[in-house]
């Protein structure tokens, strides 16, 4: 062992720390993070005792089966012939086979509530950072620019799509009104400080204009307060705290109009019967167009996909053959993780997507782990909007957090323990 074993859940601890933090603010330090990571666990060595974990933890060996994707992603190069892009998406996915092995493979102390708690915690100030850093570059660009649209959508939010960021934040949201409602928040100024962050993030999602970060922030209420209402069975306390949330949430929406318009605009696009790829609305036309086209890549190579690096290639090809320029001049991916897994690998990619998020999602109800079954459910959600397995921002977030939560197997409402 090269580390001292005194070190290495400190190690791991400040990694996993930092990694929470950076994430929404940073995305290009992250990969240098995911890196210490991986030379932590290769210089502290003891490869025996790691095996012996894995050997006697059904729980571990399940962790390790999140790395499938990635597995069938590499199984995908064999019949590939864009194998230099195949090997770059390869390398953009590695988060997905680096974290469930160090995950199902790593001492039992890193994996604890008490650490646990302080990974949350780092995630919440590191949503918090990354709000206060879009605000200042958005207030810099509106003091050049003179515009109000700089507190919007892109331009609010220039180093991390919005979203994304918004989804970072629905689930910052989660976490800071579970550990509330359990009361992990002791003293009354702490709970004062945790409500008024629970609006201000509410304001930035807002303000982020995000159709799908808009929608999964209403989904992450809703879900909170059924679980209140429903699970927890304290009715009256459901009702009030998910009332003012919808309150705020519907006066924060018709406060800045800007944001509810572009879901009038997303209706008007879907409800035209003549919108052509030639001219195009929206982002939101856009996307179904790409949508359609692509049911008929995947029609022709609906068991195996087209391969891991011809994805790329095949949608170029249908932009181009359907005069789709912006999408063609952009290279855009299929908008979708359902749809670009099921051109890629074909039905048995899906399946096993599927399985990814199924299977979780019925252990967390099982184990009342409450902030695992919202994380996947706000995974599960964007799925459907954007490609997040095909970018760093996406997939580091759902390979750390996925891992991350299955592994600590109990519900964080146990951290009050201090276990």
């Amino acid at each position: 062992m090269l580390i001292s074993e005194k070190h290495i859940a400190r190690l791991y601890q400040t990694e996993f720390i930092a990694f929470a933090f950076l994430l929404p603010i940073y995305r290009k330090v992250i990969p240098y993070v995911i890196a210490v990571m991986v030379l932590t666990w290769l210089l502290e060595m003891d490869f025996v005792n790691k095996a012996k974990r894995l050997a006697k933890s059904r729980h571990r060996q399940n962790t390790l089966l999140f790395a499938g994707i990635y597995i069938l992603y590499l199984l995908g190069l064999m019949y590939t012939v864009n194998y230099n892009y195949g090997l770059f998406d390869l390398e953009v996915k590695m988060s997905l086979i680096i974290f469930p092995v160090i995950m199902a493979t790593v001492r039992d102390e890193v994996l604890s509530l008490a650490v646990a708690r302080q990974v949350l915690w780092a995630f919440i100030f590191g949503v918090f950072a990354s709000m206060l850093l879009c605000y200042a570059i958005a207030l810099a660009d509106y003091l050049e620019s003179g515009s109000m649209m700089a507190f919007y959508y892109s331009r609010l939010s220039i180093l991390i799509h919005p979203s994304y960021l918004a989804m970072f934040v629905s689930l910052a949201i989660a976490i800071l009104l579970y550990f509330l409602y359990k009361g992990l928040l002791t003293t009354r100024l702490r709970k004062l400080l945790a409500v008024l962050l629970v609006f201000m993030f509410e304001f930035f999602v807002i303000m982020l204009s995000s159709k799908a970060g808009i929608l999964g922030l209403a989904i992450t209420l809703a879900i909170f307060t059924s679980y209140v209402i429903f699970e927890e069975r304290r009715i009256a306390r459901g009702l009030v705290s998910g009332g003012l949330l919808a309150v705020s949430f519907v006066f924060l929406l018709m406060l800045f109009p800007a944001s509810a318009e572009r879901f009038a605009q997303s209706r008007e696009v879907i409800e035209r019967a003549d919108v052509t790829s030639k001219e195009i609305a929206s982002s939101t036309g856009e996307r179904i167009m790409i949508w359609w086209y692509t049911f008929e890549i995947t029609n022709e190579n609906f068991l195996f996909g087209v391969g891991t690096g011809d994805v790329k290639d095949h949608l170029l090809d249908k932009y181009y053959e359907k005069e789709m320029n912006n999408a063609f001049r952009l290279e855009l991916n299929a908008h979708n993780q359902y749809l670009q897994i099921l051109i890629a690998m074909g039905i048995i990619g899906m399946i096993v997507l599927m399985l990814n998020l199924v299977l979780p999602t019925l252990y967390s109800i099982e184990q009342k782990h409450f902030l695992y079954f919202i994380f996947l459910i706000l995974i599960g959600f964007n799925f459907l909007f954007e490609s997040m397995l095909e970018t760093q921002a996406g997939v580091v977030f759902y390979a750390f957090f996925n891992a991350y939560f299955f592994a600590i197997k109990k519900d964080p409402a146990s951290l009050e323990t201090g276990s």
